[in-house]
């Protein structure tokens, strides 16, 4: 019945249409309605609002343009009909005539109408000898998306962007107009305004291994998260939660806000980045238990199989490990295993009796012996496991090898014993409480430092920026990093604090309109 009824309503509009007189606009109305029709019935729906409108103030005002007053964004557009002698006849949509000073009006275009937008070039500051230079874009971000295209798709490594919050405070404009919080439309608005861009920025990253980095608050968090989904089918989402204001930001009859959310997409084999300690004080590798710990893993289970239930061989006299037998069958008992004479045969035996399996088989166990990443540790004599046994998991010693970890010495036993001179690089939590990311000391603050009497609205902290970025390209020294919405420029200082820690060649492009001014 449902299929019916809208089978009906395709059909009745389809009469409609046929009844409009004029072919342009019948065409119109039929791919928006085509556009209806193919939407999702489940997922996010939003009002597709006419696009924005923008303005082109170093486009020449003539015949054909359609202008505002340079001081009155939203007045509606009217048509110029005549240019001469630096005055312009500018026609309203009633048809109402009034001659202008051409220096009073500035031309703009709606997304529906063709721009062919280019980059001419403003001047530069020379300082990094041969390496890339860094890139800023003045212009509005869509046009400039648009311009990118043609010079960078598929080449971004890593989009970094901090849109408009839509908090209702008119801290963004649509068509113009600023949208507060009596805007009816303000969700969709925004959703429209995102979207358009969204699919632009997809075409920009390396699809085969970059990153989406996209801050927000609560008002759109819910939306932003489906509009990413919708966007980037399939590619690997989380969110982050990062306290930037550990004061709380008081608000009428409301929970005081200290956070704000961090979605990071991960496209094709992008692997993620260990965050820098926050301790940077030495602190030792991690051993951890040899013997498995999940029941999943316990002896006779399709987890590990035969392979990981064997005996070590530890020589009670020096605690040091010096063999091991073979893996036993499922069927046979631990105690009829073969003994060595002065040695316990150590199996992974849980306290309550349990038969676990070990982590590793034989043959890599053994390597690890050989290379002092596996020890004896604990001695239990009246526990079923005699001697608890240590490993370093492929984490550490991929630290130690890469020089990240140092080792100082070596136990009696051979077993490595190796440390980090500047504290422990940990993979990210989904979670962030850092000292270094309060957005009014290491934003606000930092930037009036560095331009006083000036204020920028809601900056990023410095720090907190330099991390997300480390997170997705600190191991790509080359990294392209994109971000459309640079207000502050702290995307840029991130980039160039980032090269000056490892000698990186990474690019910065960063699109701004000045909306805070020159």
């Amino acid at each position: 019945m449902e299929d019916a009824r809208q089978n009906d309503m395709a059909s009745e509009l389809d009469v409609f249409l046929d009844k409009v007189e004029d072919p342009a606009l019948r065409a119109d109305l039929r791919r928006q309605v085509d556009l209806l029709r193919s939407r999702r019935r489940f997922g996010l729906v939003f009002e597709e609002h006419l696009p924005e409108r923008v303005q082109l103030p170093e486009h020449a005002v003539r015949r054909g343009t359609r202008v505002v007053l340079r001081d009155h964004e939203d007045d509606e557009p009217r048509d110029v009909a005549k240019v001469a002698h630096g005055k312009a006849t500018v026609l309203s949509g009633d048809g109402e005539s009034e001659t202008l000073p051409v220096a009073d009006l500035v031309v703009v275009a709606d997304f529906g109408e063709p721009i062919y937008p280019g980059l001419r070039r403003l001047g530069s500051i020379d300082s990094g000898g041969d390496k890339p230079a860094h890139v800023v874009i003045k212009g509005e971000n869509y046009h400039v998306l648009e311009a990118l295209q043609f010079t960078h798709a598929g080449k971004i490594d890593c989009i970094y962007i901090d849109p408009p919050y839509n908090t209702g405070a008119r801290d963004w404009k649509y068509g113009n107009d600023y949208v507060d919080s009596d805007d009816r439309y303000r969700h969709s608005k925004w959703l429209a305004f995102m979207e358009r861009r969204l699919h632009l920025a997809k075409h920009l990253l390396n699809p085969d291994d970059s990153a989406l980095i996209v801050t927000i608050d609560e008002k759109e968090y819910l939306r932003l998260g489906l509009l990413l989904e919708q966007v980037f089918p399939g590619v690997r989402a989380q969110m982050v939660s990062s306290i930037i204001n550990p004061a709380g930001t008081g608000r009428q009859n409301e929970f005081s806000r200290t956070n704000e959310y961090i979605f990071f997409l991960q496209l094709g084999r992008l692997v993620i980045q260990p965050m820098l300690p926050t301790d940077t004080s030495e602190v030792p590798v991690e051993w951890e238990p040899f013997r498995r710990r999940d029941l999943e893993s316990k002896r006779g289970t399709s987890k590990g199989g035969r392979s990981q239930f064997y005996p070590i061989y530890v020589d009670r006299s020096s605690a040091s490990i010096v063999g091991t037998g073979e893996p036993l069958p499922h069927d046979q008992d631990r105690q009829t295993a073969p003994t060595r004479d002065g040695c316990a045969s150590v199996f992974p035996v849980r306290e309550d009796g349990t038969e676990m399996n070990w982590a590793l088989t034989r043959e890599e166990f053994e390597r690890r012996v050989a290379k002092g990443y596996a020890r004896v540790g604990r001695h239990q004599p009246k526990g079923p496991q005699e001697y608890v046994i240590s490993y370093l998991r492929t984490g550490p010693i991929g630290d130690i090898e890469s020089g990240r970890a140092v080792v100082v010495g070596r136990r009696a036993d051979g077993s490595v014993i190796a440390r980090y001179p500047e504290g422990k690089r940990r993979m990210p939590l989904t979670q962030w409480d850092l000292p270094s990311h309060d957005a009014q000391r290491y934003g606000t603050t930092l930037l009036q430092s560095f331009i006083p009497g000036r204020r920028f609205p809601f900056p990023k902290s410095l720090y907190a920026v330099e991390d997300v970025l480390r997170i997705a390209v600190g191991h790509k020294p080359d990294a392209v990093i994109l971000d459309y919405f640079g207000g502050s420029w702290t995307t840029a200082h991130a980039v160039g604090r980032l090269n000056r820690q490892d000698g990186g060649r990474r690019q910065c492009l960063l699109v701004t309109n000045n909306e805070v001014s020159e």
